[in-house]
């Protein structure tokens, strides 16, 4: 045991009189990377990244220049930076007796600020498959003063459609597919946040009207029968069947009426139900209506078309023919001889021996 103490002591002496150097110090500049959205922070630490103890005093540098008014501050506010600035912090560092010392810490250099936008909005907000789609981008910000750059991403169901542009054609969806659209900003250096917008159900479209005319163009009184006649039929851009229901009106009144108008006689039907008016029911003056009403189940448009029964002692044609040329005025039209009474002078020239 005497041997083992005294082989241990000198090694137990050496222990207690060594001394261990203080770590290093260094300047910490954060972020590495600032934006003018960030606070630039100094601190002390030493080489093993521990906050240091002593009492520190702070100089600051932008692009080598020192600012007077950030003295013995160990932070810049953002408001004080401004994109592709360099920035650096020299510390004068004293510790309990120790001499002072001054420590450079590193540079950064603020970097671009990303934009960012609020939401997305779509209109209209009751689109039908015929309905061209607007993406509208509410709230751009860009704290560098950027100018706002979008990229759109239209999905129908999930499924990306369209170009990248703010309005979607109309064609690319149809009724009840739901239609969304997330916009990206950019100030044309970096991309912010993408967005999303709310969902869009496609709401169903009602068939377009029904192009119709009342034959003879001219009718007159107690004597032609009014016929209702469709020249163009409704399309729906739903493809659903269309069906019509057609009913007239005599000077505003319903025709027969509920119940049957005493003395009519009619309607009678040809082409379409109801679509004939005997002519023993007009009389001249009278104003006739006929509408149509063309739906697809879900959504009801009309149509209409009045004349006005002339006198019977007036002698003028009873038929018309479809305007086929397409420069006309009436191309298209049910075109009668009554159409032009007053207009139309006549000049015949002859010989004879």
């Amino acid at each position: 045991m005497l041997f083992r103490s005294l082989v241990l002591l000198p090694l137990a002496l050496l222990i207690v009189s060594g001394c261990a150097p203080e770590p290093a110090l260094q300047v910490v500049l954060s972020p590495v990377e600032p934006t003018t959205a960030d606070t630039l922070l100094a601190s002390i630490e030493t080489e093993f990244g521990e906050p240091a103890e002593g009492t520190f005093q702070f100089r600051w540098y932008q692009d080598e220049t020192e600012i007077a008014e950030l003295s013995d501050l160990s932070l810049v506010p953002s408001a004080q930076t401004s994109r592709d600035q360099r920035w650096q912090v020299v510390a004068t560092v004293t510790r309990g007796s120790s001499a002072p010392m001054e420590l450079q810490s590193n540079t950064v250099e603020v970097v671009n600020s990303p934009p960012s936008i609020v939401s997305v909005d779509i209109t209209p907000l009751e689109a039908t498959a015929a309905t061209p789609l607007t993406a509208t981008v509410v709230g751009y910000e860009d704290i560098d003063g950027d100018g706002p750059v979008y990229s759109y991403l239209w999905t129908v169901d999930g499924v990306s459609v369209g170009a990248d542009l703010a309005t979607l054609e109309a064609g690319l969806f149809v009724r009840d597919q739901v239609v969304q659209v997330q916009v990206t900003p950019s100030d044309g250096e970096t991309q912010g946040e993408p967005v999303l917008s709310a969902p869009l159900t496609i709401a169903n479209a009602a068939p377009s009207p029904a192009a119709i005319a009342i034959l003879p163009v001219h009718p007159v009184g107690s004597s032609d029968a009014l016929h209702c006649v469709l020249l163009e039929p409704s399309v729906d851009v739903d493809a659903d069947p269309v069906s019509y229901d057609l009913s007239w009106l005599a000077d505003g009144s319903a025709y027969p009426g509920d119940p049957m108008g005493a003395g009519w006689s009619g309607p009678m039907s040809t082409v379409l139900d109801d679509d004939t008016v005997p002519w023993a029911d007009g009389s001249a003056g009278e104003e006739w209506t006929c509408l149509l009403s063309a739906s697809d189940g879900m959504s009801v448009i009309e149509s209409s078309y009045s004349v006005v029964l002339a006198d019977s002692d007036q002698t003028v044609s009873d038929f018309s023919l479809i305007d086929v040329n397409t420069l006309s005025p009436t191309s298209g039209d049910p075109v009668s001889p009554r159409d032009y009474l007053c207009k139309v002078s006549g000049w015949y020239f002859g010989h004879s021996t």
